[in-house]
C-alpha cells in the first residue's frame, strides 16, 4: 500500500507517514511501499508520547477533515451533474410533469366530451350504419391525434 493510501487508512497525514518513514519507526518494503497489518502494528507500538501533528483533526463523528472536503466536491459535481440535466431538460420537477399531465388530461376530456355535439348535427339523417360508423371513427382519429401530438408545458 503506498504512503498515500495508508495515511488516508490511518486518517493522518502523508507527511506524517513519510516522518515516521524516514524516522525508521515504519518498514517499507524495496518499492517504498507499507504492509498495511506492520504498520498498523508498528504504529501502534510506537505512539509519541506529548504533542504530535500525526492525526488529522476530525469531527465528533470521526470524520477527517480530507473525507469532508472529498464529500463536498463529489455534493457539488452531482449538484451540476444535475442542474445540467435540468437546463437540458432530462431531468423535469415533479411539480411540472404534474401540470403537463393534468394539463393533458384536461384536454383529452373536453375532447372526447364534445365529440356528442360535434357529431349530433352530421349523424341526423343518417340511416346507414357503416356511414355512422366511419364519421365517428374519423372524429376519434381526430381526437387521438390531438392528444398524441401534446407539447408538455415549459
Amino acid at each position: 500500500m503506498n504512503l498515500s493510501r495508508y495515511a488516508g487508512h490511518r486518517g493522518v497525514t502523508v507527511g506524517y507517514i513519510s516522518r515516521l518513514v524516514r524516522e525508521g519507526k515504519l518498514t517499507v518494503d524495496e518499492h517504498g511501499e507499507l504492509d498495511a497489518e506492520t504498520a498498523d502494528m508498528e504504529m501502534d507500538n510506537n505512539r509519541p508520547s506529548g504533542k504530535h501533528r500525526g492525526p488529522i483533526a476530525t469531527n465528533p463523528d470521526g470524520i477527517t477533515l480530507a473525507e469532508l472536503n472529498r464529500q463536498e466536491k463529489a455534493l457539488k459535481v452531482a449538484m451540476l451533474q444535475m442542474d445540467h440535466d435540468v437546463k437540458s431538460r432530462l431531468l423535469l420537477s415533479s411539480d411540472d410533469v404534474r401540470e403537463s399531465v393534468f394539463t393533458l388530461a384536461r384536454r383529452t376530456r373536453d375532447m372526447l366530451l364534445s365529440i356528442p355535439d360535434r357529431l349530433a348535427p352530421l349523424l341526423v339523417g343518417i340511416t346507414d350504419a357503416s356511414d355512422v360508423n366511419r364519421i365517428m371513427a374519423e372524429e376519434i382519429r381526430m381526437v387521438c391525434q390531438e392528444i398524441a401530438s401534446f407539447e408538455p408545458v415549459s
